[in-house]
């Protein structure tokens, strides 16, 4: 996925997209309508997106392009480039233009909407990246709330490569691959006749492929080396199939500087506690960006300079002694009786696919039980899969 593409979705959930996280929604007044700024530029290749988007009033959601501004990114020695629109509110920059950031350099943008408003950035620094050591999972157990037996699973942390200098700050996003199985192999299949699948093994294998709804943010401020051990990022348990068979996790570390830092750490404690008694909005953190013809309006989002670094690691399922706890389909009695109805199904659900019993009668469980791919996932292998 592309790296802008992360925050774009983070930004459309606790900004432009959110809703209230608290118990009660007490009435909100000035909070709609208001510009939301989602930029973003690194040391690699672009090209580099900018959304703009109108935000909602909380309790709604949905996407409000801002259509037809003027956006353009800048350096302090001078140089530009103009972003074009490539979808409502979507802008990007020329790849004809060459433009790339470079680490040392200060960066900032500019936007001029179509009612003649301006808004700008302060300069942040892109700051050098720091090179991702060691990215790796330890099988632990963690409190369930609502289980009698604690939750088994992978807890990955990370290490970084110590850094020269200065304090470093970063934030860190999650994509997890998997892979999965369906539990019956696809026998049959149905559009408008009845005929044997010629590859009952074809729809079994899936990948899926996914976003970790968190954001994770270090510091080495308070550290007495410039590098982290044993940073701790996401759980994953047992009552899924995602570590049943193979999961890769990729991280990307975002280096930033302080003050984009502060935003993005922001963001992570307001999404800790987002289960708190309080009122706690994503309207509380205000980012980088501000209106010049008009001081007193409040713009949200933030325009973020880092430098990049990933790493891509994979783990096997854990040791057979660890059990899983999710649905595994199974034949019944009534899957066998649907068989025998299949050419009732309506044309718009064909192909239907169907599977046979042990004994070799014909079955037809759900859909998801033959065919992997209606659990979300694609038959197709991912290009950076690397089997056991």
């Amino acid at each position: 996925m592309n790296k802008t593409l992360h925050i774009i979705l983070f930004l459309c959930v606790w900004l432009g997209c959110s809703t209230c996280i608290d118990e009660y929604s007490p009435e909100l007044k000035g909070y709609d309508n208001l510009l939301v700024v989602d930029g973003f530029i690194s040391d690699q290749p672009g090209p580099y997106t900018v959304t703009l988007s109108r935000s909602v009033r909380p309790g709604s959601s949905g996407f409000i392009p801002e259509t037809d501004a003027e956006v353009k990114i800048s350096d302090k020695q001078g140089n530009e480039v103009y972003l074009a629109e490539q979808e409502d509110g979507i802008y990007l920059t020329p790849e004809s233009a060459g433009f790339r950031g470079v680490p040392g350099k200060k960066y900032r943008i500019e936007i001029k909407t179509t009612n003649g408003s301006l808004y700008v950035s302060d300069f942040a620094m892109l700051m050098p990246s720091v090179e991702i050591d060691r990215v790796y999972a330890e099988l632990e157990s963690v409190p369930a709330e609502d289980e009698i037996y604690d939750l088994r699973g992978y807890q990955f942390y990370m290490n970084t490569k110590e850094s020269e200098g200065e304090s470093r700050y970063f934030m860190m996003l999650l994509s997890a691959t998997y892979e999965y199985q369906a539990d019956f192999k696809v026998r049959f299949y149905y559009n408008g006749n009845l005929r044997q699948f010629p590859n009952p093994d074809s729809l079994k294998t899936c990948w899926r492929t996914y976003t970790v709804q968190n954001i994770f943010t270090a510091s080495t401020e308070e550290l007495n080396t410039q590098n982290l051990e044993r940073f701790p990022l996401h759980f994953v348990d047992t009552e899924t199939r995602e570590l049943f068979i193979r999961y890769s996790l990729q991280v990307s570390m975002f280096t930033l500087s302080k003050q984009n830092w502060e935003y993005w750490d922001k963001l992570r404690e307001l999404q800790e506690n987002q289960d708190g008694l309080f009122t706690r909005q994503p309207y509380q953190v205000r980012g980088n960006v501000v209106c010049v013809s008009n001081p007193d309006e409040i713009v949200l989002g933030e325009f973020t300079v880092a430098g990049i670094t990933e790493k891509r690691i994979f783990v096997d399922r854990p040791p057979f002694s660890v059990q899983f706890h999710f649905p595994v389909c199974e034949i019944t009695e009534v899957d066998v009786e649907n068989f025998g109805m299949i050419s009732l199904s309506p044309p718009n659900t064909w192909p239907v696919y169907a599977t046979s019993t042990s004994g070799g009668a014909g079955a037809l469980p759900p859909q998801e039980c033959m065919d992997c791919r209606q659990s979300g996932g694609t038959i197709v292998k991912p290009e950076f899969w690397i089997d056991e």
